[in-house]
């Protein structure tokens, strides 16, 4: 009888022991789970809802954390909210429709042009120094994005938005309010004859400003804006419009119109090669401008280089026939040596 007992004995321990763990098993089924989500870069602070921009196919906040590999939610090119291509520009640098972001959207940040800058809900998701300002309008929504703190600002040279009797000018690099002064557009300026309000003292003469991330138009130029980074030392968000030349048209390969002392150079894409004054530096001295080279040469990569004939296939021009001859426009090259 005794071994019978023991088995009893056996199987009661067991049966509860298997009780015991089905019981445990009940309790963690039936325990609600957590839905909530750590606080990340894509979750509940980047990533948040916005009871506004519900509508939308994706959310700008997040990013790139939702949308297909390359992609990202922003603004395409049409004013529409989605999943829009990675582009080359990244936060804070210049966009356009030819140079979109990599991220953020491309609005308009006041004094400094169009930049890629970083959507917002609140000044929270911001980084330090800047406020959830800026917006854009797009899918109907008006989205927000963040930019600097506005009472950082000094003012804009587009705007004029100074006190009575000031006017917002370059300081060096730098916008500031200052008296304006009597010259004119066109006509001749220096350290203390300044420009009338809206204009800006380059190269002693007084020019128009424009924006070159947006080809100008604020305001738009007599003649163009560069369509380039801004052309005044220091600052890139300001340009000055090109003015039409009043020297004489020329051929760009042979200047054969140009006088004794001058070279025939591309100083405005709108006007077209013409006569200017030639300067003194050989191909493959530096040069930081056209005109800087001599006559015969033009300024590539800060370098000068020997003009040639690119629909040669032997006597282009250049030291060597090895050597390519780079097509540069108006029936010229350059030797790319």
């Amino acid at each position: 009888m005794r071994p019978i007992a023991t088995l009893l004995f056996m199987f009661w321990l067991g049966a509860c022991a298997a009780s015991g763990n089905t019981s445990s098993s009940t309790t963690d089924a039936t325990a609600p789970k957590s839905d909530t989500v750590s606080p990340g870069a894509d979750t509940a602070v980047a990533c948040q809802p916005v009871a506004a921009w519900s509508g939308l196919p994706c959310n700008p906040l997040c990013g790139a954390s939702a949308s297909p590999a390359g992609q990202y939610c922003g603004v395409d090119k049409a004013g529409k909210v989605g999943h829009v291509p990675v582009g080359e520009q990244k936060l804070g640098f210049g966009c356009n429709d030819i140079s979109p972001c990599a991220a953020g959207g491309c609005v308009e940040v006041p004094g400094k042009g169009r930049k890629c800058q970083p959507f917002c809900a609140q000044d929270a998701d911001c980084e330090a120094g800047q406020k959830c300002a800026l917006s854009l309008s797009a899918s109907s929504v008006t989205l927000t994005l963040c930019g600097p703190n506005a009472t950082t600002k000094v003012c804009d040279i587009f705007k004029q938005d100074c006190a009575d009797g000031l006017a917002c000018t370059l300081n060096g690099s730098k916008e500031s309010c200052l008296k304006p002064g009597p010259k004119k557009k066109g006509e001749a300026c220096d350290g203390t004859s300044f420009c009338e309000k809206g204009l800006v003292c380059v190269s002693d003469k007084c020019h128009e400003v424009c924006n070159p991330h947006t080809s100008g138009p604020d305001p738009k130029c007599t003649n163009v804006c560069p369509d380039r980074t801004g052309n005044l030392d220091g600052n890139d968000d300001v340009a000055v419009c090109s003015e039409k030349s009043d020297k004489p048209k020329c051929t760009l390969l042979t200047g054969k119109e140009c006088a004794s002392g001058e070279g025939c150079y591309v100083t405005s894409s709108s006007d077209g090669p013409r006569c200017e004054t030639a300067g003194t530096a050989a191909p493959g001295k530096p040069c930081t401008s056209d005109t800087d080279c001599a006559a015969g040469a033009t300024c590539v990569g800060n370098a000068c280089r020997k003009l040639c004939d690119p629909l040669q296939q032997v006597e282009k021009g250049c030291s060597d026939i090895t050597i390519p001859c780079t097509p540069l426009g108006w029936g010229a090259g350059y030797c790319d040596e």
